[in-house]
């Protein structure tokens, strides 16, 4: 039964709770939209059934207790109440109690799952947290909402949801065009949408020319190394390719297959070269799909697609994880079957499942890019107090040593300004601490 907005009193409180959508597609994109990782999941089942509340601050102290032994345990305490409040209230998972104070601003006293948040919501919930520990994945990267207001890419998890089932049915690759086509969505949407998918290792999407040719010669692109996304399954080798582009790069060495292979660190390099070829190829053609790469020579002239199917990660998250939310949203009979086994189970041992979704999650999150910040900082400190040059560094040696844009090279640089010297060469600036003598030629 849908849920209208309320304001029934209770004592000196009122309850508020959002409509759930009753058409199936769009159950289907709130509840990716609203559960789209582990924290978000359960923080929904750490709140009391329909009709009971608990306050703000309760909500956080379980929240913590919960992912206690998890990076997630030392996020903020506003943590769980914004994923609550932004998320699981707005589209209607969640009721709120609140009362007016003497100026008439609305102040939260407790949160609940709604009715909708109870059948629908905590089922999705559980669904969440067994589908990322059974893969070892966070579902962040797959179905995570743009940062946008246009309407189809508030959509953009369904479509995600679209694209990946599509897939699933094709017997070979299809395009860009096609796709959109089928869904009858923009081409843009379909290649944000099918970047994000290609960076969780869903699917594989190569670079194509006209000539029905692979493109294998590759140039840097104007994205910036720190703007890559990782890819799946294949973070380590994505970042190893990075720093070998941008090695070959500064070089003016062709980047293509062979030439990365042969940049690559003697760890990089172990197990089968054929296999670890195919998937160089698939990284080298998602670093040109998000801008860190163009293409290069004898294909500047050539018209390009992008060829794309599902792979085996993608296959499981249809049949494990959008096939059981799909009977969900449209009330299958068969729903209360499939879900009893698995909302009894997440809920028998939830500390562990949450335990899990954080460590996957966390870094996805604001708190670890921070972290990742301050710690390179730290890093261009230690650069900086004995520099390889009496001179010091120059911003461009300093971004290449740390594997940032130039930009953020500064920035950093910005954070140890009351800590640097700098001297001026033949019109470039070097910088280092000023604690660190000079060192003789």
């Amino acid at each position: 039964m849908t849920e209208v907005p309320t304001g029934v009193e209770n004592t000196d409180h009122k309850v508020e709770v959002l409509p759930f959508p009753q058409d199936p597609k769009e159950r289907m994109n709130a509840l990716l939209s609203s559960l789209n990782f582990g924290p978000k999941a359960v923080t929904l089942l750490l709140l009391p059934q329909p009709g009971g509340y608990i306050s703000p601050g309760e909500l956080t102290a379980r929240f913590r207790s919960t992912f206690q032994g998890s990076e997630m345990a030392t996020m903020s305490k506003t943590t769980a109440q914004g994923y609550t409040r932004d998320s699981l209230f707005n589209l209607g998972l969640v009721a709120e109690e609140y009362s007016m104070d003497y100026f008439g601003q609305k102040k939260i006293v407790g949160y609940g799952q709604s009715e909708a948040g109870q059948r629908y919501g905590a089922r999705a919930a559980c669904l969440v947290l067994k589908t990322e520990d059974e893969n070892g994945i966070s579902l962040r990267p797959f179905f995570g909402s743009s940062n946008t207001n246009s309407r189809e890419q508030v959509r953009a998890p369904l479509t995600r949801a679209l694209i990946l089932r599509l897939l699933s049915k094709q017997s070979k690759p299809v395009t860009e065009v096609e796709i959109a086509r089928s869904l009858g969505v923009g081409t843009g949407v379909v290649h944000d949408a099918v970047l994000s998918l290609a960076q969780g290792d869903a699917i594989t999407s190569k670079i194509i020319s006209s000539r029905g040719e692979e493109i294998s010669s590759y140039v840097r692109g104007q994205a910036a190394p720190e703007q890559v996304q990782m890819i799946g399954t294949m973070k380590s080798l994505t970042n190893e390719t990075v720093e070998a582009c941008l090695d070959l790069s500064a070089r003016d060495i062709e980047i293509s297959v062979q030439t990365v292979l042969n940049n690559l660190p003697p760890e990089g390099k172990r197990g089968d070269q054929n296999a670890l070829r195919g998937r160089l190829s698939g990284v080298l053609s998602n670093l040109a799909l998000q801008g860190f790469l163009n293409i290069g020579k004898g294909f500047e002239r050539v018209g390009i697609h992008a060829e794309i199917r599902i792979n085996e990660l993608g296959s499981k998250l249809v049949t494990d994880f959008l096939d059981p939310l799909d009977l969900l949203v449209k009330d299958h009979p068969d729903t209360d079957s499939v879900f009893e086994p698995i909302v009894s189970g997440v809920l028998a041992d939830l500390p562990k499942y949450a335990r899990v979704s954080g460590d996957l999650y966390f870094p996805y999150s604001k708190a670890a890019k921070r972290r990742q910040r301050t710690e390179s900082v730290g890093v261009m400190r230690g650069l900086l107090s004995n520099p390889e040059d009496p001179k010091g560094f120059s911003i461009r040696q300093l971004a290449s040593k740390l594997g940032v844009h130039e930009n953020t090279a500064r920035d950093y640089l910005q954070k140890l300004r009351d800590d640097l010297v700098s001297e001026v060469y033949r019109g470039t600036n070097y910088f280092k601490l000023k604690s660190q003598p000079t060192k003789v030629a």
